[in-house]
């Protein structure tokens, strides 16, 4: 038997465990705002069979888990999005920071370098005429 409850604290469980707002988690499906994951978490609604899918997709969790068992902390996997940003920010450090290459590499982060100066100059005469 389905229980409201049961997935609203599982939900919330996982929500908090991700260090996350209701409507940051409400970010990460389509569709989808604060106040349908509040009525989710307090049980007064049932979620959509496209959100259990998205959030097993995110957890990992099986959706019989999620939907019938009290979930143990330790079981909820870090948020995706900490995973995420840490590999976005890791791939441009590496791009921006690692040595050029080849020379035409070299060439164009010269060529980068000043067009970025030049704009940096633009607006602090921006700034100053005002």
């Amino acid at each position: 038997m389905f229980d409201k409850i049961m997935i609203g604290k599982n939900i919330e469980l996982i929500i908090k465990r991700w260090g996350m707002k209701q409507q940051g988690f409400a970010d990460l499906f389509p569709n989808m705002n604060r106040f349908k994951v509040s009525s989710y978490v307090n049980g007064t609604s049932r979620p959509s069979v496209e959100f259990m899918i998205i959030l097993k997709r995110l957890t990992g969790l099986e959706i019989e888990l999620l939907y019938l068992g009290e979930l143990d902390p330790a079981e909820i996997p870090p948020s995706p999005l900490a995973a995420n940003v840490f590999e976005e920010l890791t791939n441009k450090y590496q791009k921006e920071y690692r040595a050029p290459q080849t020379l035409p590499e070299l060439f164009e982060r010269v060529t980068n370098m000043e067009k970025q100066m030049e704009k940096m100059k633009r607006d602090i005469e921006v700034l100053q005429e005002k």
